[in-house]
């Protein structure tokens, strides 16, 4: 169980000294159930120390003395698993002071520690001795209380052939017996029995017949298990007893390899190599009769089983798990259930609990998930635990969309799930395009199923103003052509509410936030887009675009009048706004100066695509779109894209062309 003990840093100083003739007391030996992390070397004292025992020595070669000392369990208070070793002796400078004694070696068992019960489970004594290297034999000595006092071997041997040591017994003895002896004259193993007149006699015993003839070979079927009991004497109290070769062995210290199992309380244990099978109830402790094997070991409990093979090397301790799982389920949802195609399962937030056979539960990891890579047809996750060789599986549901790298074969709420998890890049491109129809009045003019392609303009587009994950559109493109929505009155001046002019006035006062244009054309400020302003170009696209559209924060010039004043520029919250000078051209040209201060120019136009835009009606013909910026030198006009895409004005009460965006 343990190997040979290590001197202490302390141990070796003391051991210096010895050599150089001060001597060693050695005074107790101390047994423990501590763990050690640290080198022996350096320790002082025992991790965990469990006992006291007093030590006496025996010198036994010119550098080695024997420390021994008897440990019995009879005050033991609760078991321990003995892990620790040490010797103690006297400090020089403080003999009889215990407090100071020193850790002369100190060695630990680890995991071949064996477990010591308290008496009322099992009596266990054990005479303990401990070889140590002193330096000089001949000036170590010892302290011993009066229990320990012992006759040297030496005085024992002459006291036995001492003819007259015993010759008060024998005469006591002698004359106890006298005239109470029959003659014998049988020689060898005798029995007693009694002649025909019922007279006691002594006469030979016949050998196979009165007793069993001594033998030195045991057959296989006469193999002696370590629950046999063979005969001793008791020198404790005089009296013949048995005792089983599996005490007798822990007796003797003779090391054994052992399985210790943990398991439900109440679960029926067996462990066998096919030859030996044992049996345990609840956590169990199996000594086994040889330290080399292949063991299985099975715990059953409430129709549950489990069980684990053990492989025996060495005589050592097997620990073996044979906890009994019953059942296994996911008691707090994992914090992600909704997924896209291709995308990877997260446990994350999710508490899985096992419940054991004996009814207790409780919280466990290690477990398994499959699949791991979310398909379309995914509808849940099945979560595996094993332990002691049982496997039990539960489920947790989850929701899969798929996604087409193709913008325009997904529906709107698809494409509204990406934008949600900011993944819209991963599977799109800007200028990517996708189908829609706008159908109603806008304004004073009429739209009859007009089929229009919006495109993006960019992913998360200025975010940290405009507000993250969000998918930027324009409408739009017919047959790839960028185009702008025309009415009537285009390039023309008129006050007609409902036109597509910026103010049914030559005015930009109220700049942006207040325009006609904003309002009652495009209905940018609605409420929300599933209830937006009657006769509006936000009202005469698809339900199912609407349903996903989110508003934005955009900063314009909101005030007008002519002056390039910072302070006019603020923030509005739009459905369906256009875009301004520096979002089309990434430059300022006749804009308030402080607009671009906070706006960025659009991915698809920093690309280098073109801004020239043509009629919706005539696309072979180019069109001036109105951008929401105010001319900031003048009273009465708007920023414009002119018809071959360079930065341009007009003025507020012209109509031209509507290319606005919006948001997913």
């Amino acid at each position: 169980m343990f190997q040979a003990p290590k001197l202490t840093d302390a141990g070796k100083n003391l051991y210096y000294r010895n050599m150089a003739g001060e001597g060693i007391k050695f005074t107790t030996i101390q047994l423990g159930n501590g763990t050690i992390s640290g080198p022996i070397s350096a320790m002082t004292a025992l991790v965990s120390a469990v006992v006291t025992i007093d030590a006496a020595v025996k010198n036994n070669a010119e550098q080695y003395a024997d420390v021994s000392g008897h440990f019995s369990n009879a005050e033991l208070e609760e078991g321990f698993y003995w892990r620790e070793i040490g010797v103690f002796a006297a400090d020089p400078d403080y003999p009889n002071d215990r407090s100071h004694d020193i850790l002369y070696c100190y060695q630990n068992a680890y995991d071949t520690a064996d477990f010591i019960p308290v008496a009322s489970v099992e009596t266990v004594e054990k005479n303990i001795t401990v070889p140590i290297i002193v330096g000089d034999a001949s000036t170590v000595s010892c302290t011993l209380s009066s229990s320990q006092v012992l006759v040297s071997e030496a005085d024992l041997e002459a006291h036995n052939k001492d003819a007259n040591a015993h010759n008060a017994l024998f005469e006591k003895i002698n004359k106890e017996l006298e005239k109470k002896q029959d003659t014998i004259t049988a020689q060898g193993i005798l029995k007693g029995g009694q002649d025909a007149e019922g007279k006691p006699t002594v006469t030979k015993a016949t050998p196979g017949v009165d007793y069993q003839q001594p033998t030195q070979v045991l057959t296989e079927s006469n193999a002696m298990a370590l629950t046999d009991t063979v005969p001793f004497f008791s020198g404790a109290d005089g009296q013949n007893r048995k005792v089983t070769l599996k005490k007798l062995k822990e007796a003797l210290g003779v090391q054994s390899a052992s399985i210790n199992v943990t398991t439900c309380a109440g679960a029926a244990v067996v462990c066998t190599d096919g030859k030996t099978t044992l049996n345990g109830v609840g956590s169990t402790k199996f000594s086994l009769p040889e330290n080399t094997g292949t063991w299985e070991v099975t715990a059953t409990l409430n129709g549950h089983t489990a069980s684990a093979v053990v492989e025996v090397t060495g005589a050592m301790q097997y620990n073996v798990d044979l906890v009994i799982t019953s059942s296994v389920a996911v008691t707090h949802a994992p914090t992600k259930t909704s997924y896209f195609t291709g995308e990877t399962f997260s446990s994350a937030g999710m508490v899985v609990t096992a419940t054991m056979a004996d009814g207790s539960k409780k919280t466990v990891t290690g477990y398994t998930c499959s699949p791991t890579t979310m398909a379309a047809n995914t509808t849940a996750v099945t979560v595996s635990y094993s332990e002691g060789g049982v496997t039990k599986t539960t489920t947790t549901p989850v929701t899969v969309t798929s996604i087409s790298n193709t913008l325009a074969s997904n529906s709107w709420a698809t494409i509204r799930a990406v934008s949600d998890a900011g993944k819209g890049s991963n599977y799109w491109s800007v200028g990517d395009a996708k189908g829609i129809t706008i159908n109603g009045k806008v304004g004073a003019t009429t739209f009859s199923n007009l089929a229009i392609s919006v495109f993006i303009l960019g992913f998360n587009h200025n975010a940290s103003r405009e507000g993250s994950n969000r998918i930027h559109f324009q409408i739009g493109k017919i047959n790839g052509a960028l185009v702008g929505l025309v009415d009537g009155n285009y390039s023309n001046y008129t006050s007609t509410t409902g036109a597509f002019t910026m103010n049914t006035s030559n005015t930009n006062s109220g700049g942006w936030n207040n325009s006609h244009m904003r309002k009652t054309v495009l209905g940018s400020n609605s409420a929300s887009a599933t209830s937006p302003t009657a006769n509006t170009l936000l009202a005469a696209l698809p339900a199912d675009l609407r349903a996903v559209m989110k508003p934005a924060t955009k900063y314009s010039d909101n005030t007008g009048g002519g002056s390039d004043a910072a302070s006019y520029v603020t923030s509005t919250t739009d459905l369906l706004p256009l875009l301004s000078e520096f979002e089309y051209h990434g430059a300022r040209y006749y804009a308030n100066s402080a607009e671009k201060n906070y706006q960025a120019q659009y991915d698809y136009y920093r690309a280098g695509n073109s801004k020239v835009h043509y009629k919706h009606n005539a696309t072979g013909t180019a069109a001036g779109v109105w951008c929401r910026s105010v001319y900031s030198s003048y009273t009465d006009a708007f920023c414009r894209v002119s018809t071959d895409g360079s930065a341009g004005t007009s003025y507020a009460y012209y109509s031209r062309a509507l290319a606005p965006c919006f948001f997913v």
